[in-house]
């Protein structure tokens, strides 16, 4: 089992408290993982479930979160998950 960083994109998603503008972020997460296809799928897989994102998989037009770089580890790094960097999306 290894460990990898796993940079993520999320796009089309409703983080402000109005609900409105759509939003993107930018996350990275540690993931233990026998595989980096495995770890991509894990790191997706739980950031769905994260409060500020949980319930808006049905939303108009869909969010979408996809990993960007899935990067193995040494066993020594203890690296944390990132928070959500958030960027306005344009609407246009």
């Amino acid at each position: 089992m290894g460990c990898y960083a796993v940079f993520l994109e999320g796009a089309n998603f409703r983080l402000s408290q109005g609900g409105s503008p759509l939003c993107g972020f930018f996350m990275t997460k540690r993931v233990e993982a026998p595989d980096s296809e495995e770890a991509e799928r894990i790191a997706i897989q739980e950031l769905w479930l994260h409060p500020e994102l949980a319930g808006q998989q049905e939303d108009v037009p869909a969010p979408t979160i996809t990993a960007r770089v899935v990067h193995e580890l040494l066993a020594s790094m203890k690296m944390k998950d990132t928070g959500l960097h958030v960027f306005p999306m344009d609407e246009s």
